[in-house]
């Protein structure tokens, strides 16, 4: 008995020691592949570059951008309530020089309705939520007022609401209150929903009652890189890459549903009760409110990029990631869709421009909408003629196509060489058979050159481009 148990504590040993050799060149075996065989890295969310303009070459992409806020069918020039002191024009107003765009504010001509006239812009895309970024240089003197700020454009329903409103900043000098090396940034929400709005997080140098960040120097002279992450529940702002603050925030109107998306505008204002309650500078005529680039980008669970663009964004895809229920591509809105027009030949002056069109509505728009054709020249100007009211109209009912057959009559004032076709569609400002029959647009979607015959369903304004045309001089024959 005690032999066998010896022999069979041996060979118990024995097996144990085996067990371990075996577990030990398993565990080096494991190492070794480690070390030799590739980690698959696991997909990481990523930014979407959804919009972005870097004012390369010498002029204004105005397939992007509007010079006139959307109010007052696209043509208001000043925001009045402001009382600021300039209209925005279009004379030289916006030059593109140098990789760099230049808002330009001069004293206005002679018998001008306000003393200075400037630059600004607005986005024909629109957008729900996202990382929206600008590198821009302030202009200096008391009484400037440059600012870039998202608003509501035209909802379905052919309306624009107010608020709310996301201003990433607002540059004010007036010399004394607000000064150079301030700027303030904020957001407007109805006094419905203010109670759903406080800030989770604060820059010490930041003022929550004024909406102002204080810096130690003056912010006049160098460039300067503000951004905002908007969410469907917050909002944001750095400057710098500096965290300004976060605030909670919803956009959404009075009764709390979803207002229309927003479009970027980005403008050099003068004066008013704010910038000039000290009077404005009349020194350094003209001045330019620079822009080096604007970008923005919507965090996506896979593929993407680390940053977005170029920029060196202070904040990860993975941080910045939200759900939405915002309707749309890229969280735009749904919009009806158009088909490209040709037209092959030149028109001559006075004669009838005729051409087919199809448009169809992806959506059951809540009201009648009504199409109408404009010829607009180089500088986005509609011809001052019978063309500025609705030449033809037709009622779009949701979910159909139609054809619409057009002859419009160049008019005879109208100077020989290329034009844009532009369409709107909209609704009246009211259904009293009285009423003017101006629009309340929708925003479409166009592109400025599409093939032919090419659906297409990208975002533009309230007058969207369908194609060119050149007018050809009256020879008398």
């Amino acid at each position: 008995m005690t032999q066998v148990a010896q022999y069979r504590s041996d060979e118990w040993q024995n097996v144990i020691t085996t067990k371990r050799f075996f577990y030990f060149v398993m565990l080096a075996m494991m190492a070794l592949l480690a070390l030799v065989m590739p980690v698959r890295q696991a997909e990481a969310a990523g930014w979407k570059l959804v919009f972005e303009d870097n004012f390369n070459g010498n002029t204004l992409d105005r397939t992007r951008w509007s010079t006139r806020y959307i109010y007052n069918e696209e043509t208001m020039d000043t925001l009045a309530p402001n009382k600021e002191a300039q209209t925005y024009g279009d004379d030289n107003n916006h030059l593109v020089r140098n990789g760099q765009l230049d808002l330009i504010a001069r004293p206005a001509p002679a018998g001008s309705k306000l003393p200075y006239q400037s630059g600004m812009l607005r986005s024909f895309q629109t957008f729900y939520y996202g990382y929206f970024e600008a590198r821009v240089k302030f202009p200096p003197g008391i009484g400037v007022w440059p600012a870039f700020w998202l608003n509501p454009d035209r909802g379905n329903d052919g309306q624009t609401v107010w608020p709310p409103e996301i201003d990433i900043f607002e540059f004010v000098n007036n010399g004394r209150e607000d000064k150079e090396n301030m700027v303030h940034s904020g957001t407007h929400s109805h006094p419905s929903q203010m109670a759903n709005v406080r800030y989770t997080y604060v820059d010490p140098k930041y003022d929550t009652k004024w909406g102002g960040y204080h810096n130690a120097t003056s912010l006049v002279g160098g460039w300067h890189t503000f951004a905002a992450l908007w969410t469907p529940t917050s909002l944001t702002v750095w400057m710098d890459g500096r965290k300004l603050y976060t605030q909670t925030f919803r956009w959404v109107r009075a009764d709390g549903t979803l207002a229309p998306p927003a479009h970027i505008n980005l403008n050099f204002a003068l004066g008013g009760d704010w910038a000039g309650r000290h009077g404005i500078d009349p020194k350094n005529f003209p001045k330019a409110f620079s822009v080096d680039y604007v970008r923005v980008c919507q965090p996506v669970a896979t593929g993407g990029t680390p940053t977005c663009g170029a920029s060196r964004t202070p904040v990860t895809p993975s941080q910045a990631m939200y759900t939405s229920n915002a309707p749309g591509r890229a969280g735009d809105a749904l919009r009806p869709v158009l088909r490209h027009v040709t037209v092959p030949r030149p028109v001559v002056q006075g004669q009838q421009l005729t051409f087919t069109q199809t448009i169809s509505s992806p959506v059951n728009l809540p009201v009648k909408h009504e199409v109408f054709v404009y010829l607009v020249d180089a500088k986005g100007q509609v011809l001052t003629s019978a063309l500025q009211a609705p030449i033809y109209n037709t009622m779009i009912w949701g979910n159909r196509t139609i054809t619409l057959n057009w002859s419009v009559k160049v008019p005879w004032h109208a100077v020989p060489g290329r034009y844009s076709i532009y369409t709107a569609v909209g609704t009246r400002e009211s259904w009293d058979p009285k009423a003017k029959w101006w629009l309340r647009a929708i925003k479409l979607d166009y592109a400025a050159t599409v093939p032919a015959n090419l659906r297409h369903r990208v975002n533009a304004p309230m007058r969207f481009k369908i194609g060119e045309m050149t007018v050809a001089p009256y020879t008398g024959s």
